[in-house]
């Protein structure tokens, strides 16, 4: 497995297990933890802070929204994992 692969096992791991994932001005987790009010289903939400990737998304797969987090940080830290 590459470094990418290894850390996108990892944030998925984490995030289905309940918890929220921070690095810099982003974070990814399960919004429904935080917001009761009327949603249908589990849904998941990366935040960026960044000025090169600023704004907030839903996804409603886990998968989505950890390869979002992982293209936010690319973009505005330089990572490539």
């Amino acid at each position: 497995m590459t470094e990418y692969q290894l850390e996108r096992e990892s944030l998925l791991e984490t995030v289905l297990n309940g918890y929220t994932v921070e690095f810099g001005l982003i974070s990814l987790c399960c919004i429904n933890q935080y917001y009761h009010g009327p949603m249908d289903e589990i849904q998941f939400q990366v935040h960026c802070g960044h000025h090169k990737g600023y704004g907030s998304e839903l996804f409603e797969r886990v998968v989505k929204a950890v390869d979002r987090f992982l293209e936010l940080k690319r973009l505005c830290y330089g990572r490539k994992s």
